[in-house]
């Protein structure tokens, strides 16, 4: 498959643009375009003036509205505890300056006893008597960064036959990247994607490592009950895409532009 461009006059100068292109899953931390090999494939034809466009078998397309980028990191709620406390107050002062003391060890004591008569069947009795409750001193304990999604929505409206001809093209490029093959015992991986932004500002906008298409949905004429009457292509197609990046980055990537 050579690469296709939807709209047909895509020219890569004057707007931003988004090429797909497929790979085996190398579970990439960088995505980069220069480790990508799409079956040995040569770049496809130039735009005019000569820019090299996309790699053949790639789909260039529109850079959609309301494009998307969420950062999540994971963190856990922990709890410190008296006896926390008194470990961080032994290795904040380097396990030597301050000992563990009597007065810490019946802190400890105390507030372990209280922790469990609180605990039990009744204990908020024991709590609302006292008018206290213990103090479980809470804290943020960082996890790691979060495994991102991507997603993208793009609505075809063909003004040519050539234009409407492409579209079952592209929609088939995304559907068979997406699945796996299949043997009499097991499933091959599908491949993944690398998602580029070229064109005017594209080098600005933040880039997406390796990822995986996990969900594809076509709708056919949204707004409308016609067809085309020449090839029986609908007036309006709509392909809404979803992405999960295969793992999370860090600082380092974020320098890179990731």
């Amino acid at each position: 498959m050579t690469e296709i461009r939807f709209p047909e006059d895509l020219d890569g100068f004057n707007d931003p643009w988004i090429v797909f292109s497929t790979q085996r899953p190398q579970y990439s931390r960088t995505g980069s375009t220069a480790d990508i090999k799409i079956n040995d494939a040569p770049p496809g034809p130039p735009f005019p003036g000569g820019r090299r466009s996309a790699p053949a078998g790639s789909v260039s397309l529109y850079f959609p509205t309301g494009h998307t980028i969420n950062d999540a990191l994971g963190y856990d709620s922990q709890e410190e505890g008296i006896a926390g406390a008194v470990i961080n107050k032994f290795l904040s002062s380097g396990g030597g300056s301050q000992e563990i003391t009597r007065e810490d060890i019946g802190d400890i004591a105390t507030g372990s006893g209280i922790r469990a008569l609180s605990a039990l069947p009744g204990g908020a009795v024991f709590s609302r008597n006292r008018g206290r409750v213990a103090n479980p001193r809470e804290f943020m304990l960082f996890k790691a960064p979060s495994i991102r999604e991507f997603s993208f929505s793009f609505t075809f409206i063909p003004q040519s036959e050539k234009e409407a001809e492409s579209l079952p093209d592209i929609i088939r490029f995304f559907r068979r990247a997406a699945y796996p093959e299949e043997t009499p015992t097991e499933y091959i991986f599908p491949n993944t994607f690398n998602i580029s932004y070229r064109g005017a500002g594209g080098g600005r906008i933040i880039k997406i490592p390796e990822v995986a298409c996990t969900s594809i949905n076509v709708t056919y004429n949204p707004n409308s009950i016609s067809f085309f009457r020449d090839n029986g292509m609908p007036v309006q197609t709509t392909l809404e895409l979803s992405f999960t990046e295969l793992k999370p980055i860090s600082r380092q990537l974020i320098d890179q532009g990731f």
